[in-house]
């Protein structure tokens, strides 16, 4: 009660020494908070200035470099910001008042929102001659008629769901971060203005811009370890922007655009990006976007399995290398299984140019002929081979017998399904399984030979 008694004291002193003009000095964010929550001071601060009507030709009054000052004027507020604390703007507290006027030389941290019903003007310095320093500026559900950050130095700026009439940086320096999303933006100065290295312009209406909006000025350097370094690009993250309404030099930016539930917005901003880089003739970015904009439709038109399926196979028809690689893993695969399982498998399919090989190197090297379970087929029985270099030249041979009976079944080369014997169910199902997968192959070499 002693601490609202005072705010009430502080209150009346201003209003009955004032002279020219009324006003209040905030000197910190905690007594701004407290007239906006206690219902009786918020009434006396009401009462205090309802009415009031002054020149604003009046006495200019001195302003210390830790005051933030309110001047009441005809339905308007004039705001001068220097302090090195945060302020925060609620504009529905300002009653009637149709405009608000703010002076900005310095502040760390100025938040303003409330509503569209009152214009807000925002001015560089007390006198509108100083640069404006800020560590972070937020802009939410404003009616923003003139927003002039010329030359100023300002860590970040974001701006949403606003109307701004026209936006000033020119000359001004955002370090940290910039975004502009879901605003009216009918202007901007952009000349020689330093932005942070990703920044965001996501639902922009651009519907009242007269003159395009140029980035072509825009510094390329970014300070690092206290260094300034010069960038070759700048990244933009863009979502339902009207790119036609910009001059962009697209050499100079990479863009990511955000993926809403809205498709056609996002192909139209694909289609716009492609066909500006056609017109810059940049081939190397209408090249990544165009396939960027395929994978996207592609994802909305395939199950994930399909598509993940597709982007390891051959990174969905980009790389031919890879493709090539992948048949040659999947080959190498299935010959070294028929290796293993080689007794198993001659017995279902065995065509006769390999039976007629692998009988002649088998007569050589070892007994064969051993039946069992109705089935003739070779044995491994040593026949005295105590030799080392004839024991390599069989198994080698055998490699390469394996190896033709691969290419036989995978590539479908002379197979004849005649002597294919489905005695075995889960080995015919292999044998028919590395048949398809052969046939795969084929048809993705033809494809990559056509489309080359």
């Amino acid at each position: 009660m002693f601490k609202h008694l005072s705010l009430l004291i502080l209150i009346s002193c201003a209003y009955v020494c004032s002279n020219a003009q009324k006003f209040y000095r905030i000197c910190d964010y905690q007594a701004q908070k407290e007239i906006n929550q206690n219902p009786d001071i918020r009434q006396f601060y009401l009462k205090c200035f309802a009415g009031l009507s002054l020149n604003s030709k009046g006495n200019k009054r001195s302003i210390s470099s830790s005051d933030s000052v309110i001047t009441i004027l005809d339905k308007k507020i004039r705001l001068e910001i220097n302090t090195g604390k945060n302020v925060c703007i609620d504009i529905n507290e300002f009653g009637n008042t149709e405009e608000l006027h703010i002076y900005l030389k310095h502040v760390d941290t100025l938040l303003i929102n409330g509503g569209l019903g009152k214009k807000v003007f925002i001015y560089r310095g007390l006198e509108n001659e100083s640069k404006i320093k800020a560590s972070s500026i937020g802009i939410d559900n404003v009616n923003l008629r003139i927003a002039d950050f010329e030359l100023a130095q300002i860590g970040s700026l974001v701006l949403k769901r606003s109307n701004v009439s026209f936006l000033n940086l020119r000359h001004a320096e955002v370090n940290n971060a910039f975004a502009l999303e879901q605003i009216q933006l009918d202007g901007a100065d952009f000349h020689n203005s330093l932005l942070p290295d990703h920044f965001s312009m996501e639902s922009i209406d651009l519907t009242y811009v007269d003159d395009k909006i140029d980035f072509s000025t825009l510094r390329f350097t970014t300070l690092r370890n206290n260094k300034k370094l010069f960038l070759l690009e700048k990244k933009m993250y863009i979502n339902n922007l009207d790119l036609d309404k910009f001059i962009i030099p697209y050499d100079r930016f990479n863009f990511r655009i955000q993926q809403s539930n809205d498709v056609a917005r996002v192909n139209w901003v694909y289609e716009k990006l492609i066909k500006h880089l056609e017109e810059q003739k940049i081939t190397s970015k209408v090249k990544y976007y165009m396939q960027e904009y395929n994978d996207i439709r592609d994802s909305r038109i395939h199950n994930p399995i399909t598509n993940w399926v597709n982007q390891k196979w051959w990174e969905k028809g980009r790389n031919k290398t890879l493709l090539v690689k992948n048949i040659a893993w999947v080959f190498t695969f299935f010959f070294l299984f028929n290796y293993i399982q080689f007794r198993w498998l001659r017995r279902l399919y065995f065509p006769k140019s390999i039976k007629v090989y692998f009988l002649r190197i088998e007569k050589e090297y070892w007994k064969y002929n051993i039946f069992q379970k109705g089935y003739i087929y070779s044995t491994p029985m040593p026949q005295g081979m105590g030799d080392f270099c004839k024991k390599l030249t069989y198994l080698l041979s055998r490699l390469f017998g394996v190896f033709v009976y691969t290419i036989y079944v995978f590539w479908g080369i002379k197979i004849d399904f005649s002597i294919l014997k489905i005695k075995h169910p889960i080995v015919f199902t292999y044998i028919f399984t590395q048949y398809i997968f052969g046939i795969i192959c084929i048809a993705y070499l033809l494809s990559i030979i056509i489309l080359k």
